[in-house]
């Protein structure tokens, strides 16, 4: 019966694994004929199958650009020990929230054990950030990827001293698409590019090897999306009077450089001039691609250049800097038509009537492109040309701006938008260590539609790191007021801090909006890590050995409010943050009002004798503040009350000069 059940027992796990798993365990033991990987001396940049491998990232990140990467940092100060996996946006335990890793990659092991996936901070042997690894050193370590990338670029670390492992990336099928290995302890970088990638998998178990990963850039290149790209230049050239012969050396001409462009396909260009010209009649204006294609956008018919037999209008209008003209495809008015609204010499065309500043263009029959059209499908980069020419004489002119929008596709994805404005305050900017400090944070989301959001805080000094202070949805259209209290670890040593306060997607690190804060903290602090070592939360299997203790990083600030819990949970019990408290001349109280109510906010002395009205007014749902000035009073214990509506909030203040 015992044997049965421990059959029974191995298909059970087996059934827990993912098929994907299953399918690299058969390609590991089934595939003798994988391709054979050179030394890692050996192994720069090279290409085999349609698959580039890359040893370096420089490399990798210029020839895949723009992708996304995560890195851990959102990790709770709880490194160095094991949990159970598989690691990915939906994790939640003591060391990651839901939302905090990137969408689309999946960590885990194979086989998957109890307490399977290992972290790491800085102060665990030599890891320098947080790491991700096998806890087992008879486990593979697998990336997984839904949907499936086109490129794939990681940090990677070896323990074991001597011992060198194959890393594969893998089709949806268990396919190897690429291999490379590694060897040694130093970190280095492994990187795949090309073919539909759904999996990396490192092979640990053939090498029982303790591995980690850092830094997984990952994603697909094509199709990203597309952008519009403006570049203004503002020459004040003259324009040659009477110098126009149709070529373009007889212009005026100015150089757009859109050398950086990412724009790979374009779909549409848009011109905008601001000219100073006494007369429009004999005014020609053309743009020049970066392969020499040229679009006559104006070409006055009456002196120079061929005269499609449309006519001309308008010869006695002007032109003036200070109201720009724009030209583009889809326009109302035809550029031959411009001025043609009044016969008045003096007449200012779009200044007198801001109906008539946009045209699309018109050759009038010159040599080129017929539209902006024709510049699409090509790519942006280079330098591009805006010429302004003159056809008769006594009528000076010049060209103060240009300016040229190209839209188009890239093959990289276009930055988010955020529709999210953050505002914020601190009520101490001089702190101890163990001290609590407020944030008064208001988040207006200006976009129709609920967005969700982190908050969180960077801060760089004598300890730097990242702690997220919230995760939560505010609706369409509507504005969040609230305090958050944050407790400054005891450990953390004096010094000046600049911080950082963040809204927009934390465990991707795009950042909406931000407010930044330089705080000094002052004051003895003990060590920053603590000697003691903590064993590994997993006992060893008698077929594989777990990792080594190692020491227990810096603990990170404490977060002691929700900024997107229900408004009413923070004005009772301790919603009212005082800061500083002991002072010596003023303090700051800060509270919240859950809805609109009539506020009164007093201090009394020991005695219960009203010293101060600090508020007394109706109050809208949201932060608050309050200024008391105990310049005038005497030291000693003060006592403050709070009434928002009917609930009665109390609280100790004190003095000493």
């Amino acid at each position: 019966m015992s044997q049965t059940l421990r059959i029974l027992g191995v298909i059970a796990l087996a059934m827990t694994l993912s098929p994907l798993a299953l399918a690299q365990s058969a390609k590991t033991s089934a595939n003798p004929d994988r391709p054979a990987v050179a030394a890692s001396g050996d192994v720069v940049n090279y290409a085999r199958g349609g698959v580039t491998v890359y040893t370096d990232r420089p490399t990798f990140e210029g020839d895949n650009p723009g992708l996304p990467t995560e890195d851990f940092e959102e990790a709770a100060s709880l490194g160095c020990t094991s949990f159970d996996g598989p690691l990915n946006s939906a994790t939640s335990n003591a060391w990651f929230s839901p939302g905090d890793i990137l969408d689309g990659i999946n960590i885990t092991t194979n086989p998957i054990d109890v307490g399977n996936i290992f972290i790491s901070d800085v102060g665990c042997f030599d890891a320098d950030s947080w790491w991700i690894g096998n806890n087992f050193n008879n486990q593979d370590l697998i990336m997984e990827f839904d949907p499936a990338v086109n490129a794939v670029g990681f940090d990677f670390d070896l323990d074991n001293v001597g011992n060198t492992t194959t890393i594969e990336a893998l089709d949806a099928g268990g396919n190897v698409l690429g291999s490379t290995t590694v060897s040694g302890t130093a970190p280095t970088f492994r990187g795949f590019a090309g073919g539909e990638i759904a999996s990396v998998v490192v092979r640990a178990s053939l090498s029982t090897e303790w591995t980690e990963v850092d830094n997984i850039t990952f994603g697909s290149i094509g199709g990203g999306g597309t952008v519009t790209e403006t570049v203004t230049v503002t020459p004040n050239v003259d324009i040659p009077d009477d110098g126009y012969d149709g070529t373009l050396a007889s212009m005026a001409c100015s150089t757009l450089d859109f050398s950086g462009s990412a724009i790979t396909n374009i779909t549409a260009v848009e011109l905008s001039t601001s000219i100073d010209h006494t007369w429009v009649g004999d005014v020609a204006i053309k743009v020049v691609d970066p392969s020499g294609q040229v679009l006559a956008v104006l070409n006055r018919p009456d002196f120079i250049g061929p005269d499609d037999g449309a006519g001309c209008c308008g010869d006695s209008a002007n032109l003036v800097s200070t109201s720009p003209i724009s030209f583009f495809d889809g326009a109302s008015k035809d550029a031959e038509t411009m001025g043609d609204e009044s016969t008045d010499s003096n007449y200012l065309i779009c200044a007198d009537d801001p109906f008539n500043c946009e045209y699309f263009p018109n050759p009038d029959g010159a040599a080129g492109l017929s539209s902006f059209a024709g510049f699409n499908g090509q790519p942006a980069a280079g330098n591009w040309q805006v010429c302004i020419g003159d056809s008769a004489g006594g009528d000076p002119g010049t060209l103060v701006e240009a300016s040229l929008s190209i839209t188009g596709e890239t093959d990289t994805p276009p930055p988010p938008t955020c529709d999210q404005e953050l505002t914020a305050t601190l009520d101490d900017d001089t702190p101890a260590p163990g001290q609590i400090i407020t944030f008064a944070v208001t988040v207006d989301n200006t976009s129709p539609d609920p967005a969700t959001l982190d908050l969180w805080l960077d801060y760089t000094g004598p300890v730097s790191g990242s702690v997220r202070l919230a995760r939560g949805t505010i609706q369409g259209s509507t504005s969040l007021s609230r305090n958050v209290r944050v407790r400054i670890p005891a450990s953390y040593l004096s010094g000046s801090y600049d911080a950082a306060l963040n809204i927009g997607d934390f465990g991707a690190g795009d950042v909406c909006d931000t407010v930044e804060f330089t705080v000094e903290v002052s004051g003895n602090a003990p060590q920053l890590v603590a000697p003691n070592e903590v064993k590994s939360e997993v006992a060893n299997r008698p077929s594989a050995s777990a990792r080594p203790s190692r020491p227990v990083p810096a603990e990170k600030p404490e977060v002691l409010d929700d900024f997107f819990a229900p408004a009413a949970a923070a004005t009772t019990g301790n919603g009212v943050a005082v800061a500083p408290n002991p002072f010596a001349r003023q303090t700051t109280i800060s509270y919240e009002v859950a809805a609109a109510a009539d506020v009164r906010l007093a201090v009394y002395d020991v005695l219960g004798r009203e010293v101060a009205v600090l508020v007394d007014a109706r109050q809208d749902a949201g932060a608050h503040r309050a200024t008391f000035d105990a310049s005038s009073l005497a030291a000693g214990t003060y006592v403050y009350r709070l009434t928002v509506g009917s609930e009665v909030q109390t609280g100790r203040l004190t003095l000493a000069h």
